[in-house]
């Protein structure tokens, strides 16, 4: 008895020990796999780890990591919006639009600048059939440094999914400073788009303190998929302390856009001094636009024209100008463009060339949101008997756009603009400041 009951236990124990064994190697396999797993697949980022996730899991298991990457205290912001909009993407994809209207929400909070998680609530909405939602969803976006160009491509697929006309409406109203208003001409008058009246070698220069006034009203059609037609109204004023009276205009301005980036207007105007009519203008304008990628956008604009003075026949003419550039949404240089115009006025004295450079630095969620800084080089075709020399002016503009300010519970935008021209004629050198506020609605 004795010896089987140790012959029974011996059993027991290589049969465990073998188990033991077994299970080690088992865990050992487990093991080895993970490590050979974690070799192969491997993440950029985030962005990818969770489009990968997306794809290859079920809603569930997705929705589950989002969960548990939002709460985790060690999780960057950029890692905690891929999670969120992920996570909003299965939400919906199994009829859970509570969970995925909050994942879209928090994707937003947490990277305000990537477009795809308020694109995704905006059509959310109007897959819903929330349109009241996403008209007030798309007021929300300039409160949470979303890109400009985001918000204006939402309010276009609205209109284009509701049917109804695109109204914008913008109200500007500026306080200027300008050192030499009136620019080496008599107190009685002045320069328009730098063509003099009649200069006086021994004019001084006279500063002075005004403001500026911009009216604008613009409604657009959707006419099919790939088209559409808009109509603007704009009229402005302005007025100097020591000139002699004010100046206005007024334009209407026909478009016509086509989706593919391209785009065409044709503007009539006329320009008044002192109530009396100064001269009337008319322009045409075509712009195509190629996005290479999300972050890469090339243009290139013309523009002709032609303007006609009342009495002032040799100052009457016409004008050719071109533009490209570059525009780079997300990035901190957001555009870089070049641009050449000439004007040709039939007494050649009064014609010119330009040639303008310029660029422009975002910051988003910052006191200055932009910073625009242009160039500008303009040559004048002839000799000023006056001076016994032609004209050659260098003008430098810098603005900055500040973030939106809270009035009466209203938007407010605060453009801040200097501006500085220098000449080889001296009567002709000026700089001046402006502050303008801007509402658009």
């Amino acid at each position: 008895h004795r010896l089987s009951g140790l012959l029974i236990f011996r059993i027991i124990f290589l049969k465990s020990k073998l188990l033991s064994i077994q299970l080690l190697l088992a865990l050992l396999f487990i093991n080895y796999s993970s490590i050979v797993v974690s070799q192969e697949i491997k993440f950029r980022d985030a962005a990818s780890a969770f489009e990968t996730l997306y794809s290859t899991r079920s809603s569930f298991e997705v929705i589950r990591l989002a969960d548990e990457t939002l709460i985790n205290p060690i999780t960057t912001a950029f890692t905690r919006a891929q999670a969120a909009y992920w996570g909003g993407r299965a939400s919906e994809d199994i009829g859970s639009f509570g969970r995925a209207e909050e994942f879209y929400q928090i994707s937003i909070d947490y990277s305000p600048g990537w477009w795809q998680p308020v694109k995704a609530l905006f059509k959310f909405y109007l897959k819903t059939n929330q349109v009241k939602k996403a008209k007030a969803f798309i007021e929300t976006l300039s409160n949470r440094a979303v890109p400009q160009y985001v918000i204006n491509s939402l309010r276009l697929d609205l209109s284009k999914s509701t049917g109804t006309a695109l109204r914008e409406n913008h109200y500007n109203l500026g306080l200027l400073y300008d050192s030499n208003i009136n620019q080496g001409f008599r107190a009685d008058t002045i320069a328009y788009f730098g063509m003099p009246f009649k200069a006086d070698p021994e004019s001084k220069p006279k500063a002075g303190i005004g403001y500026q006034l911009d009216l604008s009203h613009q409604s657009t059609w959707f006419i099919s998929d790939k088209r559409a037609i808009g109509l603007s109204l704009n009229a402005d004023s302005n007025d100097f302390s020591g000139s002699v009276g004010d100046n206005y205009s007024s334009r209407l301005q026909a478009n016509l856009h086509h989706t593919q980036g391209r785009h065409t207007n044709i503007n009539i105007g006329r320009k008044w001094y002192q109530g009396d009519e100064l001269f009337d203008f008319a322009s045409f304008g075509f712009l195509a636009n190629k996005q290479f990628k999300p972050t890469l956008n090339f243009f290139i604009a013309l523009q002709l024209g032609t303007y006609d003075y009342q009495r002032l026949d040799n100052h009457s003419g016409d004008f050719i100008g071109s533009s490209f550039g570059f525009r780079f949404p997300d990035r901190r240089v957001s555009s870089l463009h070049l641009k050449l115009s000439k004007y040709r006025a039939e007494d050649p004295v009064f014609s010119f060339t330009e040639i303008a450079s310029g660029v422009q630095f975002s910051f988003p969620k910052k006191l200055i949101e932009r910073i625009g800084i242009n160039v500008m080089q303009r040559d004048y075709k002839l000799m000023m008997i006056e001076f016994f020399k032609k004209r050659d002016d260098e003008i430098y503009n810098v603005s900055f756009d500040l973030r939106d300010l809270k009035i009466l519970s209203r938007n407010i935008k605060v453009r801040l603009v200097y501006e500085k021209s220098n000449s080889n004629i001296d009567i002709y050198k000026r700089d001046g400041w402006s502050i303008l506020f801007i509402r658009q609605l």
